[in-house]
């Protein structure tokens, strides 16, 4: 029995066409993982912010003010102030409105002794 411990020569193969796009594979691969580790870690930095930070504080006022009461809600005021913005804000009713799409107008006749401004044919008279 005879053991050889030689190299087994390497065989360069050609490259195939269907391998010329790999690397650009692998660097997309690489930053799509990139992309996914980041929304994940702005998913947990946005809970943590938002959610248990929020629950830390208000446990801290609990524990530091237990005696703190809510105020109640003066209805009555509330009412009161919706419905003077109401008026504020109202919108006249839809019948003054003028309709710019069906205007009738109105044709005046004068004579045409009578100055149309009265004022100007005055002060022209003066000069």
């Amino acid at each position: 029995m005879h053991i050889s411990f030689r190299k087994t020569p390497k065989i360069i193969t050609p490259s195939s066409q269907e391998y010329k796009n790999l690397s650009r594979i692998k660097q997309l691969n690489m930053i799509s993982l990139l992309v996914i580790f980041f929304v994940f870690s702005m998913s947990l930095w946005f809970v943590y912010t938002n959610i248990y930070q929020t629950i830390g504080k208000v446990q801290i006022l609990l524990i530091t003010n237990p005696n703190m009461g809510f105020e109640p809600i003066n209805f009555k005021l509330y009412t009161d102030t919706l419905a003077a913005w109401d008026a504020r804000t109202a919108l006249p009713p839809l019948s003054s409105i003028r309709d710019p799409f069906h205007e009738v107008r109105v044709t005046t006749t004068t004579p045409s002794n009578t100055p149309v401004m009265p004022a100007l044919n005055s002060v022209q008279g003066q000069l």
